[in-house]
This record gives structure tokens, sequence and C-alpha cells, in this order.
């Protein structure tokens, strides 16, 4: 029970500390600025709300290889087990934020990706994600000096 107490204790009293430091004229947010000095040299790019709202239509992908066909048909392609195709990026932005070195092995050179919003049956903008990694590939780049 005392224990309890004392736990009870120290939450309010950090609790009461936090509201005091954040009501304190000499407290500084870092926010953004905070962020990019932490993780620009590890290569992590912001995301801007936009992005954010436009993720749940990449994630929609559900590797069903439709839009294969037409990269390989319409784009004269010959199928290679190592090359990237249009899914594989698709499916790399539903997880998380790629390796952008290995992202522009994957986007570069592409070329004729529209349409493919309309092959897709959910619906996927693969020319919008192809756009996207491109601009983030490009800030990768400024912000490790590539």
């Amino acid at each position: 029970m005392i224990r309890r107490l004392q736990a009870l204790a120290f939450l309010g009293w950090r609790f009461f500390l936090h509201f005091v430091k954040l009501l304190s004229p000499f407290h500084k947010r870092p926010g953004l600025e905070q962020y990019r000095e932490n993780y620009t040299s590890e290569g992590l790019t912001t995301v801007s709300a936009t992005e954010r709202e436009r993720f749940t239509g990449f994630e929609k992908c559900i590797a069903c290889d439709l839009c294969l066909h037409a990269w390989f048909t319409e784009g004269g392609r010959r199928y290679d087990p190592r090359a990237a195709t249009p899914r594989d990026l698709a499916l790399c932005l539903s997880r998380s934020m790629p390796d952008y070195p290995s992202a522009r092995a994957i986007v570069d050179g592409w070329t004729g990706m529209e349409g493919f919003e309309k092959i897709c049956p959910r619906g996927v903008d693969l020319p919008g994600i192809v756009e996207l990694m491109r601009r983030h590939i490009a800030a990768y780049d400024e912000a490790t000096g590539k």
C-alpha cells in the first residue's frame, strides 16, 4: 500500500513539473528542427500531412499482380526476378518508409506509368507512388549530400 502511495505521489509530482515546464517562458519546444537535426543524417525525411493522407491509398495494394501484366506487356520489358516491379514499390510503401538508395534502384528510369491506377482493382495510384518516392529520394540526397 505504501509503495502504491509513493508511486502516485511521484506521478503527481512529475505531472506538476511537466506543466510548470510547459508554462515556463524559457522552455523551448524543439519540434521539427530537432527532428531534422537528429534524423536527417540517417536519411529519414519528413512526411507532410497530405502525403500521410495519400498513404492510405498506397496501402491498398493486395499484390494481385495485374499491374505486372501491363508492366511487362506494354513496357516491352522481360521478366527478371531480381528487378523491382510497380507492385514491389507499392508493397514497400505499405509497411514503412523504405531505404532510399534501394528505392532509387526501383524508380530510376520508370516512364509510362500513366493508366496504371486504372488497371489496379484497388485503385492504387502507382504514378503517385513513383512521384512521391522521387521527391523523397531527392530530399534524402540533399540531406545526406549524395
